[in-house]
């Protein structure tokens, strides 16, 4: 993982970025990390936050496009990918004190 800048509206905030992998993620949740199951997925998603705490879920397209938004108050959450159509996605995990964004590929 590493620290990645981006800027929206004049505002610069710092994200810990993971790379996609092709098959299992050997980076188990509550590590500082999004984990994100199978990837590439097909048919359910599964994002393991590194936090417990309430967390907004974002899930972006690879043009920023929202594809969906979630709550979640536990430690995973898994999400139906079947009617997204196959691409680069982004998992934006947000709670007050931080902020997590890992890529994901949907494969049809």
């Amino acid at each position: 993982a590493e620290n990645v800048y981006f800027t929206d509206g004049g505002n610069t905030a710092a994200w810990r970025v993971s790379p996609v992998y092709n098959g299992v993620m050997s980076v188990p949740p509550g590590r500082g990390v999004l984990a994100i199951w199978p990837n590439p997925a097909q048919e359910y998603v599964t994002i393991g936050l590194p936090s417990e705490c309430p967390t907004q879920v974002l899930l972006l397209n690879a043009v920023g496009t929202v594809a969906g938004s979630y709550t979640c108050t536990g430690g995973k959450l898994s999400v139906d990918v079947r009617q997204m159509p196959a691409g680069l996605y982004y998992a934006q995990a947000s709670t007050d004190a931080a902020r997590w964004v890992a890529k994901f590929v949907v494969l049809h």
